[in-house]
Formats: structure tokens, C-alpha cells, sequence
């Protein structure tokens, strides 16, 4: 007997976070050493753990000051011929990047992206390890407007894939992708099967942006991550496999006061419902909000407040010896570019 079971990710913003560029944009095709220097202050009311000991944050984990990471990239993005990009990211953050076979890490050392690429007119061919297709959030802290990642973020989709991937662009306003990749997270060879990607952006107009994105390949059920036995998953804004059954949707709203300030808005909710994610079975909710104070162009500060609730007792309190129905946190980040 096959079981198929069906979880569906929302996404919506009110401001695509493509449209929150700066002045100090570089031009892909010019070769440039990219880094960045996070730090922050985050007080949790809880322990950041499930009571199945899973963690219920991505990576604002921890209690007090913390040095989220240092990022650094290398990219030479040519419209024409070759080039190619190389991420690494040093800090307490790289813990939570670890792939799937690893996961949770404890090297505070991650090779995030690198691949090669080659482009010949309107298409553009890159192989390599790469970011996800997958959702309006970024790894990258300063592409970002809140300092805590959504829970689709973390629970829905994969950062990265390893594997080959193309682009199709006629023009600016219209991209179409298709790769080939190990799947979820996976290392070099971890996975035997092999997951289909194809993807689609679209511009319509200067301050919009259109997202449609698509995986299908074979991927572990076990109620901890790359455990168990295989099934289908198949995302379409989706997530198909095989006895578990999840769903999400997300909201984002950004309002500039100047150019120096904005607040930003999050609401989501996540269900759970084979505990497949998370470890417990519920409906986890969460709202956030972020004030951002951009200095100058190299340094950024947000002040962050945010909520979580779940229909189940699924948060350890703060000694590891009980359990709560809500989680709440304050936190500071300084973002310094440099």
C-alpha cells in the first residue's frame, strides 16, 4: 500500500525583500571579495528546544551576546562566459548549516556556496554547491530585514543543494530555472537518488517580484532529519512524502519611515501534524517584529521582538524540566559591512 500525505508553504510579501537593495549594489560582473561581521543579544523565555529536543529556533539559539557569524564571498558573475562564486561563513551560525547527514553540527566552519558557472547568451549553466530555490528568506544576515529566521525558514525548506543547475533569462523580467541536485542538504554522494529542480521569476513591475519553485526527488521519513525510510517529497510551494504531513503559510509587511529607518512585520503559522519536523505534534505560530536603524552604509542595527505559541506543550521551559505553550524572546543585532 502507498500513503501519501500533503503539506502546503504559503508565502506572500507585501515588499519583496529583492527590493530592499541599497545604494551600494555591485555589478555581478565585476570580480569582488564580499564580508560581513554579525553580532547580537538574544534572550529566549524558554530553553530553544522542543521537548523532543529538537531546536525551535534556526539560529538565534542561544542566551546573551553571541558572534552569529563572519561571512565572507568571492563572486565573479559574468553575463557572458565563465565565472563563479565561493560563501564561507565562520561562527555560531555554521552549526545550523551542517547537512542533513551531520545535523546538528558543531564545526563553527561552513562552506556555503561554491560553484562555477558558464553563460552563452540567455542561458547561464552552474554546478557546485548552491542556495535553495526555495522561499523569500535569505542565509545571507544583510539580505535579511528581521534578525530571527521565519519556522518555514528552518522547517520547510533546505538551504542548499549540490548539483547542476541552469538559467534562462530573455530579459530582466523573466527567469526560468532546471537543475538536477542530491537533495535536501546533502553532502557529496550521501544521497543515491537524485532531485529535480525548476523554478521561475518574474518582475512585472519594478517593485514586485514572482516566485514559483519546484523540487521532487527521494528523501528520508524518520522523525529526525535524514532518518528512516524513503519516500517521495515533492515541493510546489508543497511538501509531499510519504507518512508525514506538514503545512505552512507566511505573511511579510515592510514600511521605510526614511532611509535610515524601517520596521518589519512577520506572521506565520506552521502545522505539524505527524510531528514530522519538529518532533511534536502541533500548530506552532509565531509573529515578529523588527525596527532597523541603517547608520551609513556599513553598518546596520534591528531591534527585534518575537512571539511563538503551539496548541501543544512542545517548548521546554527555561531548566529543561517542564514544558510551556509559548516561547518568547528579545534581541539586538549589529550588522557590520565591510
Amino acid at each position: 500500500m502507498i500513503r501519501w500525505t500533503l503539506g502546503v508553504v504559503v508565502l506572500a510579501t507585501a515588499l519583496p525583500a529583492a527590493a530592499e537593495a541599497d545604494d551600494d549594489v555591485r555589478d555581478p560582473a565585476t570580480p569582488a571579495l564580499n564580508s560581513y561581521l554579525e553580532a547580537s543579544y538574544n534572550h529566549l523565555s524558554a530553553s530553544d528546544r522542543f521537548t523532543s529536543g529538537l531546536q525551535d529556533r534556526v539560529f538565534d539559539t542561544h542566551q546573551g551576546l553571541a558572534l552569529q557569524r563572519f561571512g565572507m564571498d568571492a563572486q565573479f558573475l559574468p553575463r557572458q562566459g565563465a565565472g563563479g562564486r565561493l560563501d564561507v561563513d565562520v561562527g555560531d551560525d555554521a552549526i545550523a548549516m551542517a547537512p542533513g547527514e551531520s545535523y546538528p553540527g558543531t564545526a563553527k566552519l561552513d562552506l556555503t556556496q561554491a560553484y562555477g558557472q558558464y553563460s552563452s547568451g540567455a542561458v547561464t549553466v552552474m554546478a557546485g554547491k548552491m542556495i535553495t530555490l526555495l522561499g523569500v528568506e535569505y542565509l545571507q544576515s544583510p539580505l535579511d530585514v528581521n534578525f530571527s529566521r521565519s519556522i518555514l525558514f528552518g522547517y520547510a525548506t533546505p538551504f542548499t543543494h549540490i548539483g547542476v543547475r541552469a538559467a534562462y533569462s530573455r530579459s530582466d523580467a523573466l527567469t526560468l530555472y532546471l537543475g538536477v541536485n542530491n537533495g535536501w542538504d546533502h553532502m557529496p554522494g550521501s544521497n543515491p537518488t537524485r532531485t529535480l529542480e525548476l523554478g521561475l521569476v518574474a518582475t512585472p513591475a519594478p517593485a514586485w517580484n514572482l516566485y514559483a519553485t519546484s523540487y521532487i526527488g527521494r528523501e528520508h521519513t524518520g522523525a529526525v532529519p535524514d532518518t528512516g525510510p524513503e519516500g517521495l517529497r515533492s515541493v510546489l510551494d508543497a511538501s509531499r512524502q510519504g507518512t508525514a504531513s506538514w503545512s505552512g503559510k507566511v505573511a511579510y509587511a515592510t514600511y521605510r519611515f526614511d532611509d535610515r529607518w524601517k520596521l518589519s512585520l512577520r506572521t506565520e503559522r506552521f502545522a505539524d501534524r505527524d510531528g514530522y519536523r519538529t518532533g511534536v505534534v502541533q500548530n506552532w505560530r509565531e509573529w515578529t517584529g523588527t525596527l532597523g536603524w541603517t547608520m551609513n552604509r556599513h553598518l546596520e542595527a534591528r531591534a527585534e521582538v518575537r512571539g511563538d505559541t503551539s496548541d501543544a506543550a512542545a517548548f521546554r521551559n527555561a531548566t529543561g524540566t517542564g514544558a510551556l505553550h509559548n516561547q518568547r524572546s528579545v534581541a539586538l543585532q549589529l550588522l557590520w559591512t565591510l
